[in-house]
């Protein structure tokens, strides 16, 4: 249990590095964080706090698919408050930014393993999802589709959500660019690549 405990919280914050590494490219946000993202921009909302709410709504929807009051999926009300904190203060340290389209995007693609790292190694540990995963997570065992396909659907839906958000309070489109598009092919992708490739390493790891 210590190791499935030490790689969850490595998981953890591998997400949260790569969240906040995306929000630099300048390229777009990838679509786990652009609408936290966006409501961060148009509200003054700081991004954890952003992506604690979304997170909740997260939680509800899972609570209503499975019809019944789930353990895991109730312990990510506490994991969505403490995620929003980590990602503030990964946010507040952090002060690498691409200033240029080749850095952008080299630092896009770092964004886009670490995030799929993160997701990799929590779902593989069993404890808490993060809400976004939990929500497909719950959506592929539902509905009986591939996390990976689900994943890439979950994540077109949010550059939709975001997209239509900014443009009714704004009039502009926040934090979607030519990265979003890149980052929405790949997430799902990379971590299909990940289970197929390093599953069975991470089960004797765990095991």
């Amino acid at each position: 249990m210590t190791k499935r405990i030490i790689i969850y919280l490595v998981g953890m914050l591998l997400l949260a590095v790569g969240i906040v590494l995306n929000t630099r490219t300048g390229l777009g946000v990838a679509a786990v964080a652009s609408f936290p993202f966006a409501i961060n921009q148009i509200t003054g909302l700081s991004l954890g706090n952003a992506s604690m709410f979304m997170y909740l709504v997260l939680v509800v929807l899972q609570l209503v698919l499975v019809r019944k009051a789930d353990l895991k999926i109730l312990l990510q009300i506490p994991f969505s408050v403490g995620f929003g904190v980590i990602l503030d203060f990964v946010n507040n340290k952090l002060s690498i930014r691409a200033n240029t389209l080749v850095s952008g995007l080299a630092l896009l693609l770092v964004a886009v393993l670490t995030i799929a790292s993160g997701v990799f190694m929590m779902v593989k540990c069993d404890l808490i999802l993060n809400p976004v995963d939990g929500a497909v997570k719950t959506m592929s065992d539902v509905f009986k589709v591939k996390f990976g396909r689900v994943k890439i659907i979950f994540d077109a839906s949010f550059v939709a959500l975001t997209i239509v958000t900014s443009l009714v309070f704004t009039g502009s489109i926040i934090g979607i660019g030519i990265g979003t598009v890149i980052a929405v092919l790949l997430m799902g992708n990379t971590i299909q690549f990940m289970v197929h490739n390093f599953d069975d390493l991470m089960n004797k790891v765990l095991a």
